[in-house]
This record gives C-alpha cells, sequence and structure tokens, in this order.
C-alpha cells in the first residue's frame, strides 16, 4: 500500500464488527481525568469513555503544537497529580523539543489536527484533509490491554503508584501515531519510502510527541508513560500477522524499539537545548540531533534517519563516508583558540585590560553557559561551535574573554592537549615570559585547569583553559571546555 498526502492508512482494525457506532468528528465532551481508586475492580471502558478520553488526549496533543515556545502553559484540563497531590503545577515544557515538534507540524491544516472521527467499522487511519480516523473497537482493545496487564495483577493499594490508568498512555500514543503521519505526508516522494520505515518514523514522531504531552497530564511525567509499560504491550499487540501487514509495519520488537527512540530523543533535545551550537560532535548522531535542536534539519526528517538504524531494509547506495577521527577532530577545532590567543597577545598594546576595540554590544545570556549577568559580544570571529563573549564591565573585576565547546572525553582530551600545545608553542616562538599555574584539584573532582601568567613589557595577562563535567553525576560522558583571557594591566 503505498501513502500519499490525501489518505495514510496505519493501524487495521480486523476484529468481529459488534455493533456501529456512529461518531462524528471531535465532540467537545467534557474531559475528566481517569484515576483508580484502591477498591475500584479494574473493568473495560466502555465506547463513550474512550472517546472522551481520545478527545481530551487529542485536544492536548494538539495544543503543544499551537503554543508559544517559552511562555508559561496553562494548566491541563487532563492533569493529574500523584498521590491526590491536586496542588501540584504541571512543569515548564522544555522549549527546543517544542519548537522542533511545532515545526512538524506548521504544514499541516489545523482543522485536520484537531478532529477525530470515531468508528466501529473504519480503519484507523489518517487522512491530510480531514483528521484522524479511530477504530473505537480497536482502541478500546488496545486501552484494554495495557490496563489489565498492568492493573489486575498487582494489590488495590498499589493503583495510586498511577496517578492515571496506564491504558491512557497506549491511546496517546495511538492518537499520536495517526497525527505523525499527517506530518511524514509532506515529505516529498513519500511513495518512495519503504512502508516499514515510514511506519518506525511515525512510531518515533508519535513517541516523541507523546512523552511531551506526558509531562502535562500527570506527576508521574514521562515515568507515568514508563511505568505504564504502555510501549511494551503495544508492541507485542502490533505483532505482524494478527491485525497488520507483514510486509509494511516493523515486528513487535522493532515497534517498541522506534517508540522508545522517540521517547528518548525528547530527553536528547531538552538536554542539548542549552548546548546545542556549542557542542563539538562525536558521531553522525551528534551531529544530526544538533542539526535538529538549531533547525538546519526537520523533526519528520529526522525521524525517517533513526527509523533506519532500527528497521533493516534496502536502501540506494549513498556511497561510502569517513568520518574524521576524534584527535583529527579534537586537533581541528582547537585551532581558531590558538589562534585568537595568538592575536590577543599581538593585540595587548591595542586593546589594553577594558578589552575596549573587541567590546560588542551588550547580550542575554539566554541559554548560554557563560556565568554572570554581564556578557558583550566579542568584536572577534571564532569558527563554531565555540561560543565566545566579553565577561564583566570593569572593576572590581577585569573583564576577561571566555569561550567554551562541549565535548565528550575523547575529544575534551585532545582539545586541552592541542589547545595547551598551541598556547605554549606560541609563547616560546614569541619569547615571551610566562609561569604554568596548574591549581590543585581533588582526584575525583573530574577537572582539568591549567592556566598561564604572561608578562610581556609592562603588560601583563592571564589565560586558561579548563575542562569540567556537564549536567552529569559521576563519571561523565561530556565536558564543558573553556578558554579564557584577561589582561591585568595597562
Amino acid at each position: 500500500m503505498s501513502y500519499n498526502a490525501s489518505m495514510i492508512f496505519c493501524f487495521y482494525h480486523a476484529v468481529p464488527i459488534i455493533a456501529l457506532i456512529g461518531f462524528a468528528g471531535c465532540t467537545h465532551r467534557r474531559v475528566l481525568p481517569f484515576t483508580l481508586s484502591e477498591t475500584e475492580d479494574v473493568q473495560p471502558r466502555s465506547a463513550d469513555e474512550i472517546m472522551t478520553l481520545g478527545d481530551g488526549l487529542l485536544e492536548e496533543s494538539v495544543f503543544l503544537l499551537q503554543a508559544t515556545v517559552g511562555e508559561p502553559l496553562p494548566r491541563s484540563q487532563l492533569w493529574v497529580a500523584g498521590f491526590r497531590q491536586d496542588s501540584v503545577q504541571p512543569p515548564q515544557l522544555p522549549d527546543a523539543p517544542l519548537r522542533v515538534l511545532q515545526q512538524a507540524y506548521e504544514q499541516i491544516p489545523k482543522g485536520a489536527l484537531s478532529r477525530i472521527r470515531w468508528s466501529a467499522t473504519e480503519r484507523t487511519s489518517a487522512f491530510a484533509n480531514v483528521g484522524i480516523v479511530v477504530n473505537v473497537n480497536r482502541a478500546s482493545e488496545l486501552v484494554w490491554a495495557v490496563d489489565s496487564q498492568m492493573l489486575r495483577d498487582i494489590e488495590p493499594i498499589e493503583r495510586v503508584l498511577f496517578a492515571r490508568r496506564p491504558g491512557d498512555y497506549a491511546l496517546l500514543l495511538l492518537l499520536n501515531h495517526e497525527l505523525a503521519h499527517l506530518a511524514l505526508a509532506s515529505l516529498p516522494r513519500l511513495d518512495t519510502i519503504p512502508n516499514a520505515i515510514a511506519e518506525c518514523a511515525a512510531d518515533i514522531l508519535g513517541g516523541f510527541h507523546t512523552a511531551l504531552t506526558a509531562l502535562r497530564i500527570s506527576s508521574w511525567g514521562i515515568g507515568g508513560l514508563e511505568r505504564s509499560n504502555a510501549i511494551s504491550i503495544l508492541g507485542s499487540a502490533l505483532t505482524p500477522g494478527y491485525w497488520i501487514g507483514r510486509e509494511s509495519h516493523p515486528d513487535s520488537d522493532q515497534r517498541a524499539a522506534c517508540l522508545n527512540r522517540g521517547v528518548a530523543l525528547l530527553g536528547d533535545l531538552s538536554e542539548r537545548g542549552p548546548i546545542a551550537t556549542s557542542l563539538l560532535p562525536s558521531s553522525s548522531r551528534d551531529s544530526l540531533l544538533n542539526d535538529l535542536v538549531s533547525q538546519t534539519e526537520g523533526l519528520v526528517e529526522v525521524t525517517g534517519i533513526l527509523a533506519t538504524e532500527i528497521v533493516p531494509v534496502t536502501l540506494p547506495e549513498m556511497g561510502p563516508t569517513s568520518a574524521p577521527s576524534r584527535f583529527l577532530r579534537g586537533e581541528v577545532a582547537a585551532a581558531p583558540i590558538v589562534q585568537l590567543f595568538r592575536d590577543l597577545v599581538s593585540m595587548h598594546d591595542s586593546v589594553g585590560s577594558s578589552l575596549g576595540p573587541l567590546r560588542g554590544p551588550r547580550i542575554s545570556t539566554g541559554v548560554t553557559l557563560f556565568p554572570g549577568s554581564v556578557i558583550r559580544e566579542l568584536n572577534y570571529a571564532v569558527s563554531p561551535p565555540w561560543r565566545c563573549a566579553i565577561q564583566g564591565d570593569g572593576p572590581p573585576s577585569n573583564p576577561h574573554i571566555a569561550c567554551y565547546l562541549v565535548a565528550d572525553v575523547d575529544n575534551m582530551i585532545a582539545l586541552m592537549f592541542y589547545m595547551q600545545d598551541g598556547i605554549e608553542s606560541h609563547l616560546e616562538r614569541a619569547a615571551l615570559l610566562a609561569d604554568t599555574l596548574v591549581p590543585p584539584t581533588s582526584s575525583t573532582l573530574h577537572i582539568n585547569l591549567r592556566q598561564w601568567a604572561i608578562r610581556d613589557k609592562d603588560r601583563f595577562a592571564v589565560a586558561g583553559i579548563m575542562a569540567e563535567p556537564y549536567g552529569e553525576w559521576g563519571i561523565p560522558s561530556r565536558y564543558v571546555v573553556w578558554f579564557s583571557f584577561t589582561p591585568l594591566k595597562d
């Protein structure tokens, strides 16, 4: 079956039809959170309950596509707090994932995103000019599959560990998977993409959307989605040969892997938000995610690339590629800083301790890693992924130049080596007096620091390089690598 912009079939209903239920598009029913009591008997939900819940979940998912990035969001009607803590507020959503999600759907008509046509006879599918059609019988089965497996074999008192019924997440995944097919319909030549890849890409995008929506519907956040085990159960329920085409869908393990990759992608982008433009890539995956955060690559295109890593298919030969070694990459990345150091030393007389000619306008710290509140643009071009600025406006502290990027362990070691070698080689060639300063640090601190006190006639400066762990406990996998230059005396 080929996919096109007007109709995209996905979930196929192949169970006996019990009754015909006529359902129009999105009816604005009263949306109430589905919570569990310790004494409640777990039973399948009625068709009306499924439709009411589905309408509310879709409304929440679509709300994220239209919310203003960076502004506080109103409390969701579906918000449920664990242990009945109704006063707990939903967290502010991370900007980078919300921005790329909205970009993925910006070409889709708003009407198509906000409508569900519930049916007891049609396949669950997506129509670019209509919206999504959901087979209520099949949706009920999937929701019950998760609810029954997760709730029937536990003690009633343990149900308080679920702020929402776990089956809610199965329905949310189903709806967001179908929305994802609408976004995928915007890809050029979609009919040339293998169906299994398109399905996995829809799972990745749907999993990503679901993880972000999960932050809005329960105080457990993504933990609620993970605790529900909905992804694993759905992967088993959607086994090829049961109710989906064997050739056109991933197998159960692949399907779960695709959904989980979408959930993990949210964490990847949330982490990379502040460092996307300053991260030195150590793999093609790093480069891909950096392009996604900076919006040089779209989320829809990225999900297709990630899908090919999970579902093995025969694709056209793209030719051999060769990535530079990590140490070569570290040497190349160190070169702009070594050149900056050389120029700063040679310009010392002209720039003085105020760094006047290099001082640009004040800029917002935004999502950078620069400490302090007074940051000025550096009037000197340094190649990305380095980010540079002038910090401080004068007494009581000297203004200084600071540059940083984020690297993995191997590239950090290479960077520190080549920056130190370049700086010390220039000091030797220029016959400058310099004392090397290596402050003592704890062996468990994972900080590498080296400084040089430099004297040139009556001019003094301190230059330094440092690597510190970025955002992780224990043994870090990423480091922020810093360069600083502080002129001390005119």
